[in-house]
């Protein structure tokens, strides 16, 4: 007999989208919190994150909270704190 470990599929991150009025280019205002939902049904398997940049382009300025709504979808959650 011989021993094989066997990895999990890689998913297929072009068949994920994102959706909501976090990532619209106008309508978000500064301090006060808004959302989109990533959509990975269908994408295989995979790690879901999220990365916000302020508009200097640093990431990690912005919290961000990521909820899981179950059947493929996550919420990102987040508070802008500067205007731009």
């Amino acid at each position: 007999p011989f021993e094989v470990n066997v990895d999990k599929a890689t998913g297929d991150a072009s068949k994920v989208t994102a959706k909501g009025p976090g990532i619209e280019l106008v309508g978000n205002v500064a301090n006060k919190p808004t959302y989109f939902d990533i959509y990975t049904a269908g994408a295989g398997t995979g790690d879901v994150t999220a990365m916000i940049r302020d508009p200097q382009n640093r990431q990690n300025s912005v919290e961000v909270m990521m909820e899981d709504k179950g059947d493929g979808v996550y919420r990102c959650t987040y508070r802008p704190t500067q205007a731009g």
